[in-house]
């Protein structure tokens, strides 16, 4: 269903993104939209395969592989999650959400540079708020970060999800449970 909505329509849709999106963004959608709208189709190549027993062929299509493909993408996605789990300590962890506000969203737009930048600021404000619950001792967390660039009804709205450490490691490995995450003192250093 989605495929045929992307061939009868993905052509109106770019024309319609011209110069309302950066560059990159464009030539990004276009590409993605080139390959889902031919995923699973002859059109994007396939093999036949005949069982030499009994004769019987069966003629696979290629996928797009495309990460934003509703069909390909989860693929992606499990792959990422067994590649993080994969390099996870074994502990308790907090999910923080920080979202850009309203007024900054344009520049993050027109500026997609800019965007890993909002992973480094949510990372320091919480290594920040870290550093304020333990002032003996210098405490390291694990940070995993991600930042996506729309929410559920798919506008644009930045946002980083981090993954943190409940504890930390202070010098000298000694690992020092937190439970604590204050959201005020977030909100203050984000």
């Amino acid at each position: 269903m989605l495929q045929q909505i992307l061939q009868n329509h993905g052509h109106q849709a770019l024309v319609a993104l011209a110069g309302r999106v950066p560059s990159c963004v464009w030539e990004a959608a276009r590409v993605a939209l080139e390959r889902m709208s031919v995923c699973r189709t002859p059109a994007a190549g396939l093999v036949r395969l005949r069982c030499d027993t009994c004769g019987e062929t069966k003629t696979i299509a290629f996928t797009c592989k495309s990460r934003l493909c509703p069909s390909c993408g989860w693929l992606h996605a499990q792959r990422f999650v067994e590649s993080v789990q994969a390099r996870l300590i074994q502990c308790q962890y907090r999910h923080l959400v920080f979202s850009v506000p309203r007024e900054l969203r344009d520049v993050f737009f027109w500026e997609r540079q800019l965007l890993p930048q909002a992973c480094h600021a949510a990372a320091a404000a919480t290594l920040e708020c870290f550093q304020g619950l333990c002032k003996k001792h210098e405490l390291v967390p694990g940070l995993i970060a991600t930042c996506h660039t729309f929410g559920r009804n798919l506008r644009f709205h930045v946002h980083v999800h981090l993954l943190v450490t409940e504890g930390a490691l202070q010098r000298g490995g000694v690992w020092q449970p937190v439970h604590f995450f204050p959201a005020r003192e977030y909100r203050r250093r984000w």
